[in-house]
């Protein structure tokens, strides 16, 4: 009988040590990935000076411009989405969710982000928009602070 109960509680510890595993991966990857992304926004001179340009607001974004925005903000809430499913299968924190939630409120603040979601908000999950929603409230755009204002 002791046997069984000692086994079943090295089970119960393989598993929690397991989904924390899990949980330190899907943070690691995700960190990555949102560097990766963030990288590009400063290394890739074409997508730089747009954003620069569309930030500064001096100057219409052309074509190309826009276009190389929404790309690079097509990947960022991509990422963002894969992170809120991850959240909901209880393997990406509530304090690190919800710092995701103030920063998208924040991205709000640029018009080209305000434009992209208005365009491409259907091409996400449902729970997304009703997060980035949930959002605006909990962090309306003049509460939030940026490094570019």
């Amino acid at each position: 009988m002791v046997g069984v109960i000692a086994s079943l509680v090295f089970v119960g510890y393989q598993i929690k040590l397991s989904r924390d595993i899990a949980r330190a991966d899907i943070y690691q990857n995700f960190m990555s990935m949102i560097i990766e992304i963030q990288l590009t926004g400063v290394t890739n001179e074409p997508l730089t000076q747009a954003l620069i340009k569309e930030r500064l607001g001096e100057e219409e974004l052309t074509y190309d411009e826009q276009y190389l925005i929404w790309r690079w903000l097509e990947t960022l809430m991509t990422a963002k989405d894969n992170l809120l499913i991850q959240h909901r299968l209880g393997l990406v924190s509530d304090e690190l969710w919800e710092i995701e939630r103030r920063n998208i409120s924040a991205h709000m603040e640029w018009a080209c982000f305000r434009d992209f979601w208005l365009g491409a908000s259907d091409a996400y999950s449902d729970d997304l928009a009703r997060e980035v929603e949930s959002a605006l409230e909990a962090y309306p755009i003049e509460d939030c602070t940026s490094v570019a204002k």
